[in-house]
């Protein structure tokens, strides 16, 4: 799916807000993307803290089309993480339903527009 440019207003302050002012899906399209995620694996810090579930996924996003690398692990700084930073982390993977849901493709369409992140041209 190609995906199209979303209107942003011009003078949105986006400091820690985008989740909360900025009305992004419907109620239905928000249903849509939890679906999508499936069920969530154990998150391996939980051990050492709160039992959570998480899974991960890398995308790359190129001339507006998403696609999902394969990977399941990620070192997270533990300048970012005092606690539990620093060591390898392993998740369970997003299923492919994630990345083919209309409005995961449309989040993280908006995402590319709002942040300064790596994006990959073909010229």
């Amino acid at each position: 799916m190609q995906l199209q440019s979303l209107p942003i207003p011009n003078k949105l302050n986006l400091e820690n807000t985008v989740a909360t002012t900025l009305p992004l899906l419907s109620k239905s399209e928000a249903r849509d993307l939890i679906a999508s995620c499936g069920e969530l694996g154990i998150d391996p810090s939980s051990e050492h803290f709160v039992e959570r579930t998480k899974n991960v996924a890398y995308v790359m996003f190129i001339q507006g089309q998403c696609f999902q690398l394969r990977a399941s692990c990620f070192i997270q700084p533990d300048r970012y993480n005092d606690f539990s930073g620093g060591y390898k982390r392993c998740y369970q993977e997003m299923p492919a339903t994630f990345l083919a849901c209309e409005a995961t493709q449309k989040s993280f369409l908006l995402l590319s527009q709002l942040t300064i992140f790596p994006m990959a041209n073909s010229s």
